[in-house]
């Protein structure tokens, strides 16, 4: 019986000894207990011709980035890069068993910050989808801050309430790509629209200057709130409430008809 056990010790211990070989010179142990981790930081740096020009060097030159995390032009000969998605990212291979992505490395060209989640080139700014709501027509705009979940709670628990066309605009950061827009940086600045003096959800050119702010000071809160009516208080058929609930309006001899002549 002990012999039988000091077996089955030393076969446990050998494949436990394996398992551990194999991942540690294999995939290692970072899939396992996760990536590492750093404390976020706000340190720029002074932009001058002379670090314009290394970073260029070492990017295009000693690097050579541009060749994998750029789409290429396989018509032309030595299938230059693409100008117009230098540093976009590109696509190497699709399909089973999976697909292999080179993201993209071009920096956002308003505040210079690394967009490597993305796929394509950023060449454009976000919209702003406050301001397309309020002109849309929407009956009730808000936005919230998820560094203030009581709040944005209340937001949404308003949206849901609402009779009309609801649309919550929500500041969550980011926290493994974006180093400029972070928490810290949202609680320095955002402001509640229910604690500004003299401002009134009611007036939607209120709303849409304010959905414009933004900067040292960014509103959250209620924009705007409106009653209009709905499609089903404006349409007489559902007067005395949902259809299904109404009598059918005919007798037992007519519907009899209706069912023998579709039967």
């Amino acid at each position: 019986m002990a012999r039988g056990k000091k077996i089955v010790g030393i076969v446990f211990s050998t494949i436990v000894a394996v398992v551990v070989m194999g991942i540690s010179f294999t995939i290692g142990w970072r899939p396992f207990i996760g990536p590492k981790g750093r404390p976020l930081t706000a340190r720029t740096f002074e932009r001058t011709a002379e670090r314009l020009e290394r970073g260029k060097y070492l990017v295009e030159g000693v690097l050579g980035c541009f060749d994998c995390h750029s789409e290429r032009d396989w018509n032309q000969p030595g299938a230059p890069v693409i100008e117009a998605q230098r540093g976009g990212g590109a696509l190497f291979a699709g399909g089973p068993p999976g697909r292999l992505i080179a993201s993209n490395i071009s920096p956002d060209p308003e505040t210079g910050a690394d967009l490597a989640c993305a796929i394509v080139s950023f060449e454009h700014k976000a919209f702003n989808p406050i301001a397309l709501a309020l002109v849309s027509g929407a009956t009730y705009v808000a936005r919230a801050f998820s560094g203030d979940p009581d709040h944005m709670s209340r937001m949404i628990a308003g949206g849901i309430e609402h009779r009309g066309f609801a649309l919550i605009d929500v500041f969550s950061p980011c926290v493994t790509y974006n180093k400029l827009n972070t928490y810290p940086w949202f609680r320095e600045r955002v402001y509640k629209l229910e604690g500004e003096p003299g401002y009134d959800a009611s007036d939607v050119r209120a709303a849409v200057n304010k959905s414009f702010e933004w900067g040292d000071r960014i509103p959250i809160g209620l924009f705007f709130a409106g009653l209009q009516p709905t499609y089903e208080d404006s349409e007489p058929a559902f007067k005395k409430g949902p259809l299904a609930h109404q009598p059918l309006g005919l007798d037992r001899a007519v519907f009899d008809e209706f069912v023998e002549e579709f039967a």
